[in-house]
């Protein structure tokens, strides 16, 4: 079973005729460039999607006949699996919500002016059927992942302790210091502003009363502080404020440390979620692959003989 997966994708990647034998008739022609399960593959689908991943990749570049049969390869790969998906889907009752693509669509057009998304499709060479192809895709893999993969993995309270054991050193939070970084180029101006902030620790107003001072708030931990601030950082404590220096860009600076967050290792019940969430992904691939080689076992994938004879790839 294995091995039919691998030949199945060394064929689509490198044009082999391994699975052409026993091609239906209405194969030879070059429209139909392969067959899912009796769903056909064209070759239009597959220079559409070959051009928007790689249309960039070869502009400008000699051509390399191994490089094209490889790339349109991929593609024809890519069709293949995804139609097992949506058949996979299909036979369960389950697919895509086109609602959710029309959703996706209005949201995005919402960022850009009139006409705007579609001038970034033309500028960028990409079909607005290609996209809208490319996102439904992406719902379909996402209800296939969340419908049929992963009721197929099991977490276990064990497994959550053994990864916490694996990775302790990633829950373990260093030292971080909350403070106020002032500027200005006018340092009388920075000086009015540090006197109001100490006055009534409020920074709502001082926008306002002083537009020339920017004051942004950081929160950093203490090994990734900026070498230019590292001394003041380290040295004041929370309530205190460092004196007005100047830079060589001729800005005034101050910091006013806020607080001072000591350093922690955080419990299991506290990252049992984000544990959770990084096993079910390492295992979603696991449990993919596993699919991917039942389904190709089991169907029947046919492969253009004709595809070995065409050049026409590589003459676009």
């Amino acid at each position: 079973m294995l091995r039919k997966m691998r030949n199945l994708f060394f064929t689509v990647l490198l044009f082999l005729p391994i699975l052409t034998a026993g091609c239906s008739p209405d194969m030879n022609s070059e429209a139909v460039v392969a067959r899912v399960n009796g769903h056909p593959i064209y070759l239009e689908e597959v220079e559409a999607w070959h051009d928007a991943n790689y249309f960039r990749w070869f502009r400008g570049l000699p051509p390399d006949l191994q490089a094209i049969k490889s790339s349109y390869g991929k593609v024809l790969m890519n069709l293949v699996v995804q139609n097992l998906i949506e058949q996979e889907l299909q036979s369960r009752g389950l697919k895509a919500d086109a609602a959710k693509l029309k959703k996706i669509e209005q949201e995005i057009r919402q960022d850009y002016p009139q006409g705007g998304f579609d001038e970034v499709l033309l500028e960028e060479n990409i079909d607005l059927g290609l996209w809208r192809a490319q996102v439904m895709q992406n719902l379909a893999w996402e209800k296939f992942s969340k419908e049929i993969l992963r009721p197929e993995i099991s977490i276990e309270v064990q497994d959550i302790k053994r990864y916490y054991q694996d990775y302790i050193e990633d829950f373990f939070i260093p030292e971080r210091i909350v403070f106020l970084h002032f500027s200005s180029r006018e340092e009388s101006k920075l000086q009015a502003a540090l006197d109001t902030f100490i006055e009534n620790e409020d920074t709502s107003s001082l926008g306002r009363d002083y537009p020339q001072v920017n004051i942004i708030s950081y929160e950093m931990r203490v090994d990734r502080l900026p070498l230019g601030l590292h001394k003041e950082l380290t040295t004041l404590e929370p309530g205190e404020k460092s004196e007005i220096s100047k830079d060589l860009q001729d800005h005034y600076h101050s910091v006013f440390i806020v607080d001072r967050i000591e350093s922690t290792l955080l419990k299991p019940h506290q990252v049992y979620s984000l544990i959770e969430e990084n096993l079910v992904k390492e295992r979603m691939l696991e449990v993919f692959n596993s699919w991917l080689e039942r389904a190709v076992a089991e169907a029947k994938i046919e492969i253009n003989p004709k595809l070995l004879e065409t050049s026409s790839y590589g003459q676009r």
